[in-house]
């Protein structure tokens, strides 16, 4: 995979608005975030802070994407602040995927106990006459 093609990869990430602009692809911050923590380049010498002030750096003024030129800019001081290649860092780009890690519903613990009628009763239905009757208590006045 070449970096225009990661390039593009991360920034149509999700499905953002800033991904299919007319004048070609661009990047948002949060995806350029998730690019360089999926990538291994945030630690050590870099942090999250780090990437949000290159990111603020690399793009134009009064505009919230970067096109694939200041994504290379963002990239090579990048690769300053970790005193590494900028080869390397591409390197690093090149051999990684967006990946999605959504969330499960749990299956018990109190989520079985909200959904099962027998033992979760919402408030509402002890207001109604006659129901309690069903669980041994006498009806509310």
């Amino acid at each position: 995979m070449s970096l225009a093609e990661a390039f593009e990869r991360f920034a149509s990430f999700g499905g953002g608005v800033a991904a299919t602009r007319g004048d070609g692809v661009e990047m948002t911050g949060a995806n350029f975030a998730k690019l360089c923590k999926e990538c291994g380049l945030v630690g050590g010498k870099l942090t999250t802070t780090d990437v949000d002030l290159i990111f603020t750096q690399a793009h134009e003024k009064g505009k919230r994407t970067i096109k694939y030129a200041e994504f290379e800019a963002a990239l090579a001081k990048i690769a300053a602040k970790k005193g590494l290649a900028v080869d390397e860092v591409h390197r690093m780009v090149t051999s990684s995927a967006p990946a999605c890690a959504g969330t499960r519903a749990e299956s018990g613990g109190i989520v079985g106990k909200l959904t099962v009628s027998e033992v979760f009763i919402p408030t509402s239905h002890s207001r109604t006459p006659g129901y309690n009757t069903i669980h041994g208590q006498p009806p509310r006045a």
